[in-house]
């Protein structure tokens, strides 16, 4: 029996993580195994998998559309020999990678079939980043890989935006099906679309479409002041487009960390929903034009929040 092999792509905050946790939580009588993959030194999505013990593989050494001929095939091998051999592999592309080369390794190996490339969508922003000097060609990229979109962040925008969306979309790849971010029911039947990939051998690559992309990332063992940590991400300049992290309040007398979200300029800081996986100490990830920010990173604003 081939493993089906799935991969979730799309731009940075786009919604990935969230829909991926739908579909383990989904009653599909399938075992799933899932390949976490983020863009830098620190897995912060990893965290952030639900139910993930025994269920989640991680590449650590950046894009996984880099790491084909290393770690990713390496990760595949050894699925495949694992005595709970899954149904289904679904692996959560990072959000600068191109989701088409990952989904290629579903037709090289014939130990895996692909089942479908699905690419999360950013409603209230995939204009903007598409026309972006710097983000556009990836964003286009990740569009054009897709079989299915998934429209997600529908509820920021007003209908009229959201019709707007939608014909844009359809007009920029008229080949991909869409449909809304109901996660609860796109989840049920992601695990089943077995498309068609005649596109895939026509792919073009162009330039790895994380050369326009850098990350920063630090890491502390001192509680964090709140107050003072928000100010500091509001701080960040416009070059950085998506920041996250696993944080420990100085504030929070529960042993839960908190899970920090920037997309943009909107920020989110809510309890991790389970934190029984979680390092200790806090994590944060910043992802961005190059040059956004100076030579220390992220550590003289994280510096001013810490207690």
């Amino acid at each position: 029996m081939t493993i089906a092999l799935t991969v979730i792509g799309g731009f940075l905050g786009a919604g990935k993580t969230t829909l991926l946790n739908r579909v383990l939580q989904g009653r599909h009588g399938r075992r799933v195994m899932v390949l976490v993959n983020d863009f830098g030194s620190i897995n912060i999505d990893a965290e952030l998998i639900a139910g993930r013990q025994g269920r989640t593989l991680e590449l650590k050494n950046g894009c996984a559309c880099c790491t084909v001929g290393g770690d990713l095939m390496a990760a595949l091998l050894d699925l495949q020999r694992r005595p709970d051999r899954p149904d289904d592999l679904i692996i959560e592309a990072s959000g600068v990678s191109d989701p088409m080369r990952i989904a290629e390794i579903g037709l090289a190996d014939p130990d895996y079939r692909l089942n479908a490339v699905v690419v999360v969508v950013d409603a209230e922003r995939v204009r903007a980043l598409a026309a972006d000097r710097y983000m556009g060609d990836t964003v286009l990229r990740q569009l054009a890989a897709a079989d299915l979109l998934v429209l997600g962040k529908l509820d920021l925008i007003d209908e009229a935006q959201g019709d707007a969306v939608r014909a844009w979309l359809k007009a920029t790849v008229p080949h991909v099906r869409m449909v809304p971010s109901r996660y609860g029911a796109v989840a049920e039947e992601i695990l089943f679309l077995d498309a068609d990939h005649p596109k895939t051998a026509d792919h073009v690559h162009g330039h790895a479409p994380h050369a326009d992309f850098a990350t920063w990332s630090a890491e502390t063992s001192r509680p964090i002041d709140r107050g003072r940590f928000a100010e500091a991400m509001a701080a960040l300049p416009p070059g950085v487009v998506r920041a996250k992290g696993v944080l420990r309040f100085a504030d929070d007398d529960s042993t839960r960390p908190a899970v920090f979200h920037m997309v943009g300029r909107r920020m989110s800081i809510e309890p991790l929903a389970e934190p029984a996986d979680t390092q200790p100490g806090s994590r944060l990830v910043a992802i961005g034009i190059p040059g956004a920010l100076g030579p220390d990173g992220l550590w003289p604003l994280l510096n001013e929040a810490l207690r």
